[in-house]
């Protein structure tokens, strides 16, 4: 996929949406190849019958009805992708939820970038206000979220002994946080450190977990832990908004 820069980011979720598109038009390109002879078989024959036929009788319904449930059968399938495409989806929801949530604190001015490359993958949320830099990852799974440590434990509402971890997303998003860390540097902007905020849209009991250089928060609380963060005097947020566009611009 090729490299998007900031001036080119549409918005929140963007990359999310543009690995979706692309699984979906690859998804429904491999469903066409191989089921489109069976379904014009199906929903084919039905309507030629009808075409063919004189008179009409009690048999009409029953042709109508395959020949409606087999275009319906086409469009749920065309549009059922298989997990690994469907969760960029998700994600690129929540990441607008996290967006809209934020959205109230560009009043008070803050600074939000959404969606900007990195090294590796891509940073959800960067916010720049009185209390720093902060790397916002935003993640949403399906089920009860615990976090232990720096573990997030997924156990599934309706079964009980599919669990999963997740060890990998504190390392992921510290090492997020430490190269915008050397951008700010780099750009005459020194922000001392960057929080690294892994922000949870599921059913997430804790609510608020201060982890090893990173913090867990529920979505729905996220501006409220924000705003009461301890100001720092040297840092200028509309500074450091432009240091990192002018590095994605270059």
């Amino acid at each position: 996929m090729p490299r998007l820069t900031y001036a080119a980011r549409s918005g929140a979720g963007s990359t999310a949406t543009l690995r979706f598109k692309r699984g979906m038009r690859s998804w429904r390109t491999v469903i066409v190849k191989r089921a489109r002879w069976a379904f014009i078989l199906v929903g084919g024959i039905p309507i030629a019958i009808e075409i063919g036929r004189a008179n009409h009788h009690a048999l009409d319904w029953a042709l109508g009805l395959t020949t409606g449930a087999t275009i319906a059968l086409w469009l749920v399938l065309a549009d059922s992708p298989p997990w690994y495409i469907e969760k960029w989806r998700w994600g690129a929801e929540a990441e607008r939820w996290t967006a809209r949530e934020l959205g109230t604190l560009r009043r008070r001015g803050w600074r939000l970038l959404h969606d900007i490359p990195a090294t590796r993958g891509n940073r959800d949320h960067v916010v720049l206000g009185p209390g720093g830099a902060y790397l916002l990852d935003t993640k949403r799974f399906v089920g009860r979220v615990t976090i232990d440590g720096d573990v997030i434990h997924i156990e599934r509402t309706h079964d009980a002994d599919d669990q999963m971890e997740w060890t990998n997303v504190s390392k992921h998003v510290r090492g997020l946080a430490v190269e915008l860390k050397r951008e700010l540097d780099a750009g005459g902007v020194h922000v001392g450190w960057v929080r690294a905020v892994v922000v949870i849209w599921s059913d997430f009991p804790q609510q608020l977990v201060e982890g090893d250089r990173i913090t867990f928060v529920r979505g729905e609380r996220l501006v409220q832990w924000l705003t009461q963060q301890p100001a720092k005097r040297q840092f200028d947020p509309e500074r450091a908004e432009q240091v990192l566009a002018s590095r994605e611009a270059t």
